[in-house]
């Protein structure tokens, strides 16, 4: 079937391009720095028109993955070689590295450049370790210059694919090569939950939902930093139409409503200058004090009116009428009562008799008398005393006095009592009533005068007869006399009630301008404030407009169809795994954990994220025991948590039949030789159906390979990088310390000397292959202590020593110190050793290597002749 890598690129064209660029990025094993992050929130804004185009935007190859996936079932890569490494690190270039068919390993030991080979080939394929490649840190940086490496690939048809691969770009023809090196274990343990972990590049889209969820942290960071403080509508005093504009901006505010607001013009200026008058000269007319006037004005008229009503009836004809009659009844009274004092009590020489003034002395004598007669008998008793002279009383004088209080008893004195009685009150209501109402300090009368002459003058003469008229009848009545009284002229009420309709008609009208005149204001006023709220607008309009810019940007930046979300990133992580984790898979994990000497129960576990529910593999536990305490570090040892990751990626491979090979940098690191003995044995066999490339530095897992791979026939490959005169990089293509059998004889360092002596080679050329011939020719020193000197008893990294061999050992003694003097003489010519200052000027020649190589040759002849000439027999 597909492989993950191929279903998930070709899911991943159906996704937003930024997103398609994050899941290219990933799969072809970028790193993402703070650089990466910020193209592609750019990118994301540019997807989501919220930004210009500024990025360059290069296909994809998601495609191409996808279709070399496919292209996989009919026809599998080898991977042949890597030449033409270009500023990746410090490595030397012009070299080749080669590889098998079934197992290459490439020994190196650390600082010899083995990794910068193996990080070239992972940033192809893929991986979930580290694939970071540095430029030559003690160059200057010129980001113009390429990393690349040329790659030469194999087909089935055995012809010969040449890619020029350029570092942090997609390499579609590679994805069938799987990389996995130290840093892989994590990776294949899941993070979230530290016991679980998942199929082979899953975790593509778990690192591609923990890169967009990172943009879109980075989105909403740049949301909140270009986010604007919200205009205060504080700074418009009063309602209008801006102010409310102002107070609901927002990303749904009408621009071009507010831009055409904001408009404020020398014409406005001056119209706020007019309307600022207009308003200062309603504000002038005092409407409460013209009001308060003629509201005084109806009151003093109306009091007015009152007034002469409460005259006039006072005076009016009925009164005269009354009056009259009264005194003509007292005067026809006071005519019998005079007779009859007369005759009763008049006296010689008395003449006022009868008269107004004796009646009113004799009823105040009689008053006095009934005074007196309170403490005493009836006054005036007999032989009593007069009351005026305090003379006694004659019988004459008693008789006279009795006489004349019962005179005024009489019908006629009684009548003339009462009639004096009421004229009395009559003539005090007269005194008392109020003829001054109209006089030039009363507001009325002033009114009048200046507003209503003819009015006035009518007003006048009323008040003036009634006053005459007053005069009249106070007369008569004091003199109990009729006079000639004239009729009283109109009052002119009505008139004056007019005049009160047209005061309260004015009133109205006053009231009327004051309602308009405050309407005016209230209306000129409103002009007043939109024209300066827009005045103000004027001067902000550019900073609202940029609000409202901003919020309808981060409205939209804030969509789910423009940040996207990891909703689809789950649902087909969770669709590959179904498809995926079958219990076929956890069988064949199960297996290759046996295989790899790991037997640990697996189990398909499930957790939640994001709202959505992931699968896992995980390892089983008890149900009790917490998980937050069960970290693989701490549960599972070095060894094992390497076997596990190991086991997923051998698993991911066997589901994966389309899958050309893999490439395992220092897979064995810190681990003790059981382990390596495992990891070997399982590698040979997986060799048998992939190819495997292994870097390393381990001389016994070397050993390993070596060893498994003989035991299982598989054909094995080992090559050497080293550094040379602190420059690494240096390969040796089939030479290595596995094969040290193969140095027996000094063929390779007679390859190296031919070429070092080939016509036109470089002098730093030439000084290489010495240095590797040099080398190699050491190389067959050791082998010739090894197998020939000490018979193969002692040989590096098997688990015994063969005893039985030991019984076949002679040495010469000059040819034991012959090998021992040689080995010193060649290390001088070997850049990785120090030499003295003795033999530091001599420089390694062709020559002086063939003389060398000779030499050696000689002194196996020469071991050889002894160990026969000793009877020992291979």
């Amino acid at each position: 079937m597909p492989s993950i890598i191929s279903q998930i690129a070709e899911w991943g064209t159906t996704l937003p391009y930024w997103e398609q660029v994050a899941l290219e990025r990933i799969i072809s094993g970028q790193n993402f720095t703070d650089d990466v992050y910020s193209n592609l929130l750019q990118l994301l804004l540019e997807d989501g028109g919220l930004s210009d185009t500024k990025t360059e935007r290069p296909p994809l190859r998601l495609g191409e993955y996808a279709s070399a996936e496919r292209g996989k079932s009919t026809s599998k890569m080898i991977l042949r070689k890597i030449a033409n490494l270009q500023n990746i690190n410090a490595l030397v270039s012009n070299q080749v590295l080669e590889f098998g068919d079934n197992i290459t390993v490439i020994f190196g030991e650390n600082g010899s450049g083995k990794s910068g080979y193996a990080r070239v080939i992972a940033s192809a394929a893929f991986t979930r370790g580290d694939n970071e490649i540095l430029r030559n840190v003690k160059k200057p940086v010129d980001e113009s210059d390429e990393l690349s490496a040329d790659i030469y690939l194999e087909k089935s048809d055995s012809s010969i694919e040449t890619i020029h691969h350029i570092i942090g770009r997609p390499c579609p023809e590679m994805a069938s090569f799987y990389v996995f090196d130290s840093t892989s274990v994590h990776a294949h343990l899941t993070k979230s939950n530290p016991m679980s972990f998942s199929p082979a590049n899953l975790d593509v889209l778990t690192r591609l939902a923990e890169v967009t969820d990172e943009v879109r942290k980075r989105l909403d960071q740049k949301i909140e930093k270009i986010r604007k403080p919200k205009i205060t509508p504080f700074i418009f005093d009063g309602e209008t139409e801006v102010s409310k504009e102002i107070l609901k901006l927002s990303a749904t505010s009408d621009n071009e409503k507010i831009y055409a607001l904001g408009q404020f013009t020398e014409a406005d200026a001056k119209t706020i200058s007019d309307l600022d008058r207009q308003i200062a000269e309603l504000k002038v007319v005092d409407f409460d004090k013209q009001l308060k006037t003629v509201e005084q004005h109806i009151a003093d008229i109306t009091n007015l009116i009152s007034a002469l009503e409460t005259l006039e009836k006072g005076l009016d004809e009925s009164v005269r009428m009354e009056t009259f009659r009264m005194i003509d009844d007292w005067k026809a009274n006071n005519v019998v009562a005079t007779s009859f004092s007369r005759e009763n009590f008049g006296a010689q020489g008395v003449t006022a008799v009868g008269t107004p003034e004796w009646n009113t002395f004799a009823r105040a004598a009689l008053e006095l008398a009934r005074r007196e007669s309170r403490s005493r008998e009836t006054y005036p008793p007999r032989n009593g005393i007069c009351l005026l002279c305090h003379q006694p009383l004659s019988d004459s004088a008693h008789h006279y006095l009795h006489g004349l209080w019962e005179s005024l008893q009489t019908e006629s004195h009684m009548a003339m009592a009462e009639l004096n009685t009421t004229l009395d009150q009559r003539q005090a209501n007269l005194v008392r009533s109020n003829d001054l109402f109209f006089t030039p300090n009363t507001t009325a009368y002033r009114y009048l005068e200046s507003n209503h002459s003819n009015e006035f003058n009518q007003v006048k003469q009323f008040v003036s007869a009634c006053q005459n008229r007053r005069r009249k009848l106070l007369n008569s009545i004091r003199e109990r006399q009729l006079t000639q009284i004239e009729e009283l002229p109109p009052s002119c009420t009505n008139a004056l009630s007019k005049i009160i309709g047209a005061l309260e008609y004015q009133k109205k009208q006053l009231k009327d301008r004051q309602s308009n005149a405050e309407s005016e204001i209230i209306r000129l006023g409103n002009d007043l404030r939109l024209l300066q709220h827009r005045k103000t607008l004027s001067g902000i309009l550019a900073e609202v407009l940029a609000f409202i810019e901003t919020e309808r940007w981060i409205q939209k930046a804030s969509l789910a169809k423009v940040r996207g979300s990891t909703t689809p990133i789950t649902r087909k992580y969770n669709g590959l795994f179904s498809s995926l984790v079958t219990e076929k898979y956890v069988e064949l994990f199960a297996a290759t954990l046996v295989d790899m000497k790991c037997p640990l129960d697996v189990e398909i576990t499930y957790k939640a994220e994001k709202g959505k529910t992931l699968k896992q593999l995980g390892l089983k536990t008890n149900e009790k025991f917490p998980h937050d305490k069960a970290a693989p570090e701490k549960v599972l040892s070095e060894g094992e948590q390497r076997a596990v990751a190991l086991a997923d990626f051998f698993t991911e491979l066997a589901l994966d039949d389309q899958s050309s090979g893999f490439i395992l940098d220092d897979p064995v690191t810190s681990l003790d030789f059981r382990w390596k003995e495992t990891i070997a044995e399982n590698v040979v066999k997986q060799a048998e159906q992939k190819q495997v490339i292994i870097f390393t530095h381990d001389l016994h897992f070397l050993h390993c390979l070596k060893t498994k791979s003989d035991e299982h026939n598989v054909a094995i490959r080992g090559h050497w990088i080293q550094k040379r005169n602190e420059v690494p990089g240096y390969v040796f293509n089939d030479n290595s310390p596995m094969s040290e059998k193969d140095y027996k004889t000094p063929k390779l360092a007679k390859e190296f000397a031919s070429k070092a002596a080939t016509d036109g080679v470089s002098a730093i050329e030439q000084q290489v292959y010495l240095d590797a011939g040099f080398s190699a020719l050491r190389t067959s020193y050791e082998a010739f202590i090894m197998f020939e000197l000490f018979n193969g008893v002692v040989l590096r990294f098997e688990e015994r020593i063969s005893g039985d061999r030991l019984k076949k050992i002679y040495i010469d003694d000059s040819i034991r110190d012959d090998v021992a003097e040689s080995i010193g003489r060649i290390s001088r010519y070997i850049g990785a050793h120090l030499h003295s200052d003795v033999h530091a000027a001599q420089k390694p020649t062709p020559q002086l290597l063939i003389d060398e190589i000779t030499h050696f040759e000689q002194l196996k002849n020469s071991h050889k002749k002894f160990k026969k000439d000793h009877g020992i027999t291979d």
